[in-house]
């Protein structure tokens, strides 16, 4: 007898909807190599907590760009303008962006995101007992769940050149822990 097709699916997304709505910590390392141009691959990290029933969080990427949360009061640093951004929504602003948000592979750190890209895709497989594997146009890549949570995503996008963007390969590891434990940030100034 053959299990339901859906199931794999069914199953991630539960996962994933488990995963959201509580604090956790992420670190998202992502390369792009663009062949056209010949340059060597550029790699970047990303990392940071969040509790989004508080509205604290808590975001770093390179040494230039920084975001903070505390209360649902949003602070901005980028490179040496800062900016205190007021409320609002704070799930959307404590995350790492990788690519463009109308391309393909591009990711946020946020639970509630992840479900939305990947409920997009065109098959989900499980692979083993903790692991899926997921298949749209252009990306590919798994999930892995550890104790009913995510715990990390692998993609890799190879796109096509499309209007301005040239054909490129970005691979992104993003990585999900300390689900529920306290997220302590203060305000920057």
């Amino acid at each position: 007898m053959q299990g339901n097709p859906e199931e794999p699916r069914l199953e991630l997304a539960a996962a994933i909807s488990e995963s959201g709505g509580q604090s956790f910590r992420f670190v998202v390392e992502s390369e792009l190599t663009v062949r056209a141009h010949d340059l060597p691959p550029t790699r970047g990290t990303c990392s940071g907590m969040i509790d989004p029933d508080a509205g604290t969080g808590y975001m770093r990427s390179g040494e230039l760009n920084e975001h903070w949360a505390v209360d649902g009061i949003r602070y901005q640093r980028m490179g040496k303008q800062r900016n205190t951004l007021g409320p609002g929504d704070v799930s959307r602003f404590i995350v790492c962006h990788v690519g463009r948000v109308d391309e393909p592979g591009f990711v946020a750190a946020d639970p509630a995101s992840l479900l939305r890209d990947l409920s997009g895709q065109a098959t989900i497989q499980k692979i083993n007992p903790s692991t899926y594997a997921f298949t749209g146009t252009d990306i590919t890549g798994t999930v892995t769940v550890s104790d009913g949570l995510v715990s990390s995503l692998t993609s890799t996008v190879d796109s096509p050149a499309r209007g301005d963007m040239p054909a490129y390969h970005r691979t992104v590891t993003m990585t999900l822990s300390g689900y529920g434990e306290p997220v302590q940030v203060r305000a920057p100034w």
